[in-house]
């Protein structure tokens, strides 16, 4: 069985390889991006208005959705629902094109940040946990339709 069949299954509720992550149109990815080391991926207000800027791009050419998205001094997490199997194409150039920002901003070399995590998922299991796992999970009520 594919882990693209397990997830619509339901047996597999989140999948993650660091070599071979699932890219397939109609999931949702839970995305974090961290900084090397002890690096600051935002050192100030203005970093983290460009990067939403260029997330807001990224997300406009790639067609991927924004469901939700933490900014934190040193890493990121997005909720990203694909349109398209296009996901990695999308993250290559959001980072990238953030990193080289970032490096001629402080002059600094090298790459700022380190490869993506994804963990796909099926709408039920992603959106109802939260984004960030440091949080606490809360109890959602059921709602009536």
């Amino acid at each position: 069985m594919s882990p693209i069949d397990a997830l619509e299954s339901g047996r597999v509720k989140r999948f993650f390889s660091a070599r071979q992550k699932i890219n397939a149109p109609g999931l949702i990815s839970h995305i974090t991006q961290r900084a090397s080391g002890a690096e600051l991926l935002f050192r100030e207000k203005d970093d983290y208005l460009e990067m939403l800027a260029r997330l807001k791009q990224i997300c406009q050419i790639y067609q991927v959705e924004l469901i939700a998205f933490v900014l934190m001094p040193n890493h990121v997490h997005f909720l990203l629902h694909q349109n398209a199997a296009n996901l990695h194409e999308a993250m290559r150039d959001l980072f990238s094109q953030y990193a080289r920002r970032h490096n001629k901003k402080y002059m600094r070399n090298g790459y700022e940040t380190s490869r993506f995590l994804s963990l796909p998922g099926q709408k039920q299991s992603l959106v109802l946990e939260p984004v960030c796992p440091q949080q606490k999970k809360r109890q959602v009520p059921e709602l009536d339709r």
